[in-house]
Order: structure tokens, then C-alpha cells, then sequence
């Protein structure tokens, strides 16, 4: 095959060393090598998981074979689990025997026992529960429950539990608290929450509306307050026997009219000093008569509140203010509240 020179590019023919054209030397061509094959990576190794190992399931144990005699003759085999079911009604001089004795032996040189059963110990019932007394109605009398013990009679696995007990007696000056109304019913007032328990008798408080007292003292200047005064101290009286509201009335009167004889001194043109004189007794006596009359109208409410706390009880409140500021037409108010009660059953 012809080569081209690679000087001057003239054809050099095979076998000739030199170039006919320049002189250069020929170049052998090399051999044309076959085209490179595209690559292929070798394939991936074929992984196949381990095969689980194989095992056999342990034998089950086997059961012990028992014979046993019955009515003088070898009775068996029999599984273990179902001779123990049957063992209680077997008779204590049954003989038991499995391969792996040597001779017949009774049930408890075999070692054949019967699970003891457990069972639940038996209780008896509690005793009923007591019966709540049914409510009072408004206007009946208040007794105290009591309850009779209970004694069911049944064994108890306590000792004295359901025996009979003997009821305690209430403490000397024991007194039950006044009922409240049950829950959910609304009062009719705010002192409608201490209703009473009964409408028991009892000495009727003074009547007249405070209002007209209100009048007639402002018309008589003050003469018809201070003269019902007398006739609330005279009621205090009945429901305190120890009350001295009358006593401290007589001393107001006995002050007032001092020092009304004590005014009229002082008018008299007679005697400028004994004017003066009469004038400062009769400011002394003012203040006399303001804490006699404090003192009287604070011991009625003490005793009105104890009474209607205990005696009667309504459950009764005075304001220590009220007192202080407006105590005859204040007490007269409640006395008027409670007449209405005793009349109609309704504490408004």
C-alpha cells in the first residue's frame, strides 16, 4: 500500500525507503488497530440471603400414666392432670402406681395432692341505710330526729359489727339548730333564711306602725315616742325578767323633769347666778339623759335578740347602727315583722 510523503506529499511506493520527490526518509505507517468496543461493566455479583436454619420444636414432656385401684381391681392408665380431677372422690385407701415406682403406694406417699381453692370470703350485706325524716312543713312544731339502732341480725366477719348500741344522749344545754329551707328555693325576704320553726306562744310585742309613731312624736314633740318607749320597756319586761329597761325609763322621766324645773329657774330674773348655775345643770343633765337612754336601748337589744334566738327562734338580727340611731322606731319595725309571723306563719 502507497504512503504519502510527509515532506512534499508525494506518493512513495511500498518497499521504497526514500522519498523520489525530496529525498526523505519513508515512514512506515503503523497497523490501523480495530476501533475501540464501548465498555461494559462486568454484571454484579448475584447475592442470594442465607436460608433460615432449621430446627425441630423441643418434644413436649410427657405426662406421667397412672393406674390406681378401684373395688379390688387395677384400674388405668390415666393421664395425671385428669387423676387429680377425680382424686377427691377417691377413697383414702386407694393405691397408686406409675412405671417409675416400685410398688403401689397411697395417694400421699405418691405425692399426689389436690390444689387447695380459693375462694372469696363471704361478707354480709351492710345494714340499710336510715330513712331521712321527711321535711317540716312551715308552722309545725320542730322535733329532733332519732334514730333507732339497726341490728340485721346476719354473721358479720367483724366482731360487734350490727349489734344493737345503745343511742348517746344529747350533752346537757344541747338545743338543735333552727332548719334551713332546702336548696333551690328562694326566700321571700333576706330574713326569710332563719325561718321559724313554730309559731309557739308567747307574749305579743307592742303594735302600732312605726310611722305613726313617727308622727305623733314629731306633732307632740317627742312626747309620744318617750311615752312608747315606756311601752316597748314594759314588753322587754316579759321576755326578760332581768331586764331593767323600766328602771333606766324612770330615771330618764325623773331627769327630765329636773331639768324642766331647772329651765324655768333659769328664766327666773331673780338671781343672775342661780341662772347660770341652772343653765350648766341643766347642759350636765343633757348629757345624763343621752347615755342613760344609750345604755336602755342597747340592754333592750340584748335581751330582744336573746329571746327571739332561743325562746322563739327566728333567727333575729338588730343592727347595732339602727339601734344608735333610730332604736324606738327601729325595735317597733321587727315587733311588727314578728306580729305578722305569729299571725300568718310567714317571717317577711
Amino acid at each position: 500500500m502507497a504512503q504519502t510523503c510527509t515532506k512534499c506529499g508525494a506518493q512513495i511506493q511500498p518497499g521504497i525507503r526514500f522519498c523520489e520527490g525530496c529525498g526523505a526518509p519513508a515512514i512506515a505507517a503503523a497497523p490501523l488497530s480495530p476501533p475501540p468496543q464501548s465498555y461494559q461493566p462486568p454484571p454484579p455479583p448475584s447475592y442470594a440471603p442465607p436460608s433460615p436454619p432449621s430446627f425441630a420444636p423441643p418434644p413436649q414432656p410427657q405426662e406421667t400414666m397412672w393406674h390406681y385401684t378401684a373395688n379390688g381391681s387395677a384400674q388405668g392408665p390415666m393421664a395425671e392432670t385428669e387423676l387429680l380431677r377425680m382424686l377427691p372422690s377417691l377413697s383414702p385407701d386407694t393405691r397408686f402406681w406409675n412405671p417409675a415406682l416400685t410398688s403401689w403406694l397411697s395417694a400421699e406417699e405418691a405425692g399426689l395432692r389436690v390444689a387447695p381453692v380459693i375462694r372469696a370470703p363471704q361478707f354480709a350485706p351492710p345494714p340499710p341505710a336510715p330513712v331521712p325524716p321527711p321535711a317540716p312543713r312551715p308552722g309545725a312544731p320542730f322535733n329532733a330526729p332519732s334514730y333507732a339502732p339497726v341490728n340485721t341480725g346476719a354473721a358479720t366477719p367483724y366482731p360487734g359489727y350490727g349489734a344493737p348500741q345503745t343511742p348517746m344522749a344529747p350533752p346537757p344545754g344541747f338545743a338543735p339548730a333552727p332548719l334551713q329551707p332546702p336548696y333551690g328555693v328562694a326566700p321571700a325576704s333576706p330574713y326569710a333564711a332563719s325561718a321559724p320553726m313554730s309559731m309557739a306562744g308567747g307574749p305579743e310585742p307592742p303594735n302600732m306602725h312605726w310611722f305613726l309613731i313617727l308622727a305623733l312624736s314629731f306633732f307632740t314633740g317627742g312626747l309620744a315616742g318617750f311615752v312608747w318607749l315606756l311601752r316597748e320597756s314594759l314588753f322587754v319586761k316579759k321576755i326578760d325578767a332581768a331586764s331593767k329597761a323600766v328602771v333606766y325609763w324612770v330615771v330618764l322621766l325623773v331627769a327630765m323633769v329636773v331639768q324642766v324645773i331647772l329651765y324655768f329657774k333659769a328664766l327666773s330674773p331673780d338671781s343672775a347666778s342661780g341662772a347660770v348655775m341652772a343653765s350648766s345643770l341643766i347642759m350636765l343633765l343633757n348629757l345624763v339623759i343621752m347615755v342613760i337612754a344609750l345604755v336602755m336601748v342597747f340592754s333592750m337589744r340584748k335581751s330582744i335578740v336573746t329571746y327571739y334566738n332561743t325562746a322563739e327562734p327566728i333567727g333575729l338580727k338588730l343592727s347595732g347602727v339602727m339601734t344608735f340611731f333610730f332604736s324606738i322606731l327601729y325595735f317597733q319595725y321587727h315587733f311588727s315583722r314578728i306580729i305578722r309571723w305569729k299571725k300568718t306563719g310567714v317571717l317577711s
